[in-house]
């Protein structure tokens, strides 16, 4: 199915990632927070997820939204999967980000502290 083809209902599909995003802001705030000595995650870290999403649903407003999740090096994940495509990000607190992607049986990765560069390989991932 063409990306272009799907389009999920736009009232809708926010909330469930501002769910889990209120979900992860308030449960990754203070240190230790996975019983394993996770790092703390500050709400302003998880806002710059918020941004990428944002622009993500303008550049490619048919694309489901990711699934975010913690790292308890204090990184930020990124996951969206679609037709079979698969694309990661992890934000670290300091730092490149780095991504990874499969494209059918293709897997590449990289980093890079380039925004432009990061939605590039996302476009490339779902176009």
């Amino acid at each position: 199915m063409a990306l272009a083809t799907l389009r999920p209902p736009a009232a809708r599909r926010p909330a469930s990632f501002e769910m889990k995003l209120a979900q992860l802001i308030a449960s990754t705030a203070a240190p230790d927070w996975d019983d394993e000595g996770g790092q703390a995650i500050p709400a302003d870290r998880w806002e710059r997820v918020r941004e990428i999403v944002a622009q993500v649903r303008v550049r490619l407003p048919a694309l489901p939204d990711p699934f975010p999740s913690p790292g308890g090096d204090g990184s930020r994940h990124l996951r969206w999967s679609f037709g079979g495509n698969l694309f990661d990000m992890e934000l670290p607190e300091h730092g490149r980000a780095i991504w990874a992607r499969n494209i059918g049986t293709e897997f590449t990765s990289g980093a890079t502290s380039s925004p432009a560069e990061l939605f590039e390989r996302l476009e490339e991932t779902f176009s």
